[in-house]
C-alpha cells in the first residue's frame, strides 16, 4: 500500500525486497526478478553511471579499498567486517570509509583507530552525488557496499558506480539486483556450483567459509549443560522475529513435541510489548504447545549479558528459510550447537556453511524430518551433548572461521587484487548463470540468424561519445510475420546497421536499459519519417518504448562476448549519426 501512495519513495520497495527473503512460498526466481525491477527504475531516477575513472589502471601498486555502509557500529555487520579492517596488508591495501550511520559507538571508536583519520567520511544526509564525488575524489579503485537492501544503505551512491569496481558483501542475504555492482563473495557451501538461485552480480566464490568472525573482547565463560541442572532439555533461538514464520513455527513445534518436556526460549526486543508476546504463544498454542513451555525474553542490556542467556540454551535452533549468521557465531561462541534446515538459497544455508566450517556440518538438515531428527537426536544424549558444549568454543575459535589473519591474506584480499587485475585488462564480471525449468523465450539467444564474422563492418558513422567505435545491435520483434532479422540499406545521413542476434546485454556499466517513456506507434513513424527509408523499419502493432540517448551510448561503448551475456528480451534499436545515438527500443534489455 505504502508503495501505491508513493512509488518513487525509497523505503517502502527495499523493505519489501527485504521482506520478501523472509517467505518460503516465493520462488527464488520471483524474489530475483522483484529485485531486477526494482533496480531498473532505481538506477534511471538515481542518474547515469560514470563509465570512466581517474584511477591508474595498473596492477603494480597498492589499490584503495571503500567500504560504505550504515553499520560501523556494535552491529551484526561488524563483526564480520572487523577483520578486514584489523588484518589488511597496510603495504597493498588502503582502506577508506564512508558510513551512513548517526550512531556511534566503541566499536566505531575501535574502526577510527585502524584507519588515518582523514580516511574515514561521515556521509549521513549527503546527496548520491555528493558522495560519488567524495569517492572519486579519494581515487577508490574498489568500492564494497556492506548493507544491501536493510535500512540506511546507500545503494544510491552504488548505482553511480563511483568506483571502477564493485563489490556487495556480508550484510545482504540476496542479490541486490543492480548492473553497477560487479561482484559478490560467497563460497561453495552457501552458493553451491549448482545453484539455482539467480544474480545480479558475478559470485566469486572463496575456499572455506565466506565470512570471518571476529568475537567481542568480553565474553562470559561457558556454563555447564543447562540440561543436567534443570532436568529438561531447552531449545534457544535469539533471531529477528521476522524469520520466525509460521512454518518455522510449525518445525519448532514438531521438534517440542518430538523431545517430551522439553522447552523453547525465544529472545528479542519485540518481547518488550505484551501484545507480540501474546501473539507468539497464540501460534504455538495452534500447534498444541503449552504456554509454560516457552520463555520470552527481551533485549539484554550489554552484549555480554546477551551471551551469558546463552548458558540457558542447550540446543540453538535455526530458522528458515532465512538463517542465521551472527547468532550462530554467538551460539557456537557459548557452545550452544545449532541445527539448521538448508535450503537452497544464499539465505537458507548461511548456518550451514557457518557449522560446515568448524566441523559440525552433520547438524544441518535436508528436510524438516532430518532437522526433527537431529535436534531429537541431540537431546536424547546429554552426555555427549555436554561434551560437544565443552569443546565447541575452541573448535570454533581455532578453526577457519575466526582466523582473521589468515582469512584476510589468504582469500579475502587475493579476491581483490584478482579482480582488480581483470578490470586492468577489460574483462569484465559476466552474470551468474543458471539452471532453469522454465520454457525458452520464444527469442532467446540462438533464434535468429548468427552475428556477423569477425571483421565484418557493423556500424559505419562517428564513434560513440568516448572515442570508441559503437557496438551492433541486434534488429528483432515478437510479431511472427517479421523477417529474424532486417539489414537497414546504407544512405545518406543514416549510419549503415547491420541486424543480428544481440547476444548479451548483462554489460557494465548499464545493464538494464529499460523504457524511460512510452512512445506511441504514431509516435514511433514520425521518428522513422527522419529516415531517408522509412519502410524499412518494422512498425510493430504496439505500444513501443524510446530509450535515452546515453544510456545506449553507455551499452554502445561496451564489448560484447556471447560467453558472459545473456539476452533475454527482443529489442529493436536504430541509432543516427547526430553526435550520439537516438535510438528506438522495443521491449527490454536485462540481465
Amino acid at each position: 500500500r505504502c508503495i501505491e501512495l508513493s512509488p518513487s519513495s525509497k523505503n517502502p520497495s527495499q523493505n519489501r525486497l527485504l521482506a520478501l527473503n523472509y517467505l518460503s512460498t516465493v520462488s527464488p526466481r520471483l524474489v530475483f526478478e522483484a529485485h531486477a525491477a526494482w533496480a531498473d527504475r532505481f538506477a534511471r531516477e538515481v542518474g547515469v553511471p560514470f563509465t570512466t575513472w581517474p584511477n591508474l589502471k595498473v596492477t603494480n601498486r597498492p589499490l584503495r579499498i571503500g567500504y560504505i555502509g550504515p553499520d560501523f557500529f556494535h552491529h551484526s555487520v561488524s563483526f564480520f567486517l572487523h577483520a578486514l579492517l584489523e588484518h589488511r596488508n597496510k603495504d597493498l591495501f588502503e582502506v577508506f570509509i564512508y558510513s551512513n550511520s548517526a550512531r556511534e559507538d566503541e566499536k566505531t571508536e575501535l574502526f577510527k583507530g585502524m584507519l588515518p583519520a582523514d580516511h574515514w567520511n561521515k556521509v549521513l544526509g549527503q546527496t548520491s552525488q555528493q558522495v560519488a564525488d567524495l569517492i572519486r575524489a579519494d581515487q577508490v579503485d574498489i568500492l564494497i557496499e556492506l548493507a544491501g537492501h536493510t535500512a540506511n544503505n546507500r545503494l544510491d551512491v552504488i548505482a553511480l558506480k563511483p568506483a571502477p569496481v564493485q563489490f556487495t558483501y556480508i550484510g545482504y542475504n540476496n542479490s541486490t539486483g543492480l548492473g553497477s555492482i560487479d561482484y559478490r563473495i560467497v563460497d561453495e557451501v552457501v552458493d553451491p556450483l549448482d545453484t539455482e538461485q539467480p544474480f545480479s552480480e558475478e559470485l566469486v566464490r572463496i575456499p572455506g567459509c565466506f565470512l570471518c568472525y571476529t568475537p567481542p573482547l568480553k565474553i562470559p565463560d561457558v556454563a555447564p549443560l543447562p540440561a543436567n541442572r534443570q532436568g529438561f532439555v531447552t531449545f534457544g533461538s535469539f533471531s529477528c522475529l521476522a524469520k520466525v514464520g509460521d512454518p518455522c513455527v510449525a518445525l519448532w513445534a514438531r521438534v517440542l513435541h518430538e523431545v517430551p518436556g522439553s522447552r523453547l526460549l525465544v529472545k528479542n526486543k519485540g518481547f518488550y510489548s505484551t501484545d507480540v508476546q501474546a501473539t507468539f504463544f497464540n501460534k504455538f498454542k495452534e500447534h498444541g504447545i503449552a504456554e509454560h513451555r516457552l520463555k520470552l525474553m527481551s533485549l539484554a542490556t550489554t552484549s555480554f549479558d546477551h551471551l551469558n542467556i546463552y548458558n540457558e540454551v542447550d540446543i540453538a535452533l535455526d530458522t528458515f528459510p532465512y538463517s542465521n549468521t551472527t547468532t550462530t557465531c554467538e551460539a557456537l561462541l557459548m557452545g550452544v550447537p545449532a541445527i539448521c534446515l538448508a535450503g537452497k538459497t544464499h539465505g537458507a544455508r548461511v548456518c550451514m556453511t557457518l557449522l560446515t566450517a568448524i566441523g559440525l556440518g552433520d547438524l544441518a538438515g535436508e528436510t524438516e524430518d532430518e532437522y526433527v531428527a537431529k535436534a531429537k537426536g541431540l537431546a536424547a544424549n546429554l552426555q555427549s551433548l555436554a561434551v560437544l558444549r565443552s569443546n565447541i568454543r575452541q573448535a570454533l575459535l581455532s578453526s577457519p572461521l575466526c582466523d582473521g589473519p589468515g582469512f584476510v591474506k589468504n582469500k579475502f584480499e587475493p579476491v581483490l587484487m584478482e579482480k582488480w587485475r581483470l578490470y586492468c585488462e577489460g574483462r569484465p564480471p559476466s552474470q551468474q548463470t543458471f539452471a532453469s525449468s522454465e520454457p525458452p523465450h520464444p527469442l532467446a539467444p540462438g533464434a535468429f540468424a548468427p552475428p556477423l564474422p569477425p571483421g565484418a563492418p557493423i556500424v559505419s558513422g562517428p564513434p560513440a561519445r568516448n572515442g570508441t567505435a559503437p557496438q551492433a545491435f541486434m534488429m528483432a520483434s515478437p510479431v511472427s510475420n517479421l523477417p529474424a532479422s532486417i539489414p537497414l540499406a546504407a544512405t545518406p545521413g543514416l549510419m549503415q546497421t547491420h541486424a543480428f542476434q544481440l547476444p548479451a546485454l548483462s554489460m557494465h556499466p548499464m545493464t538494464n536499459a529499460t523504457a524511460s517513456m512510452q512512445m506511441s506507434q504514431a509516435a514511433m513513424m514520425s521518428q522513422a519519417a527522419m529516415m531517408p527509408q522509412a519502410a524499412m523499419m518494422p512498425m510493430l502493432p504496439q505500444a513501443t518504448m524510446m530509450v535515452q540517448p546515453q544510456e545506449v551510448a553507455q551499452i554502445m561503448s561496451q564489448p560484447m562476448s556471447p560467453a558472459n551475456c545473456v539476452w533475454r528480451n527482443p529489442v529493436v534499436v536504430h541509432h543516427f549519426p547526430q553526435g550520439y545515438p537516438a535510438p528506438v527500443c522495443m521491449g527490454q534489455m536485462v540481465p
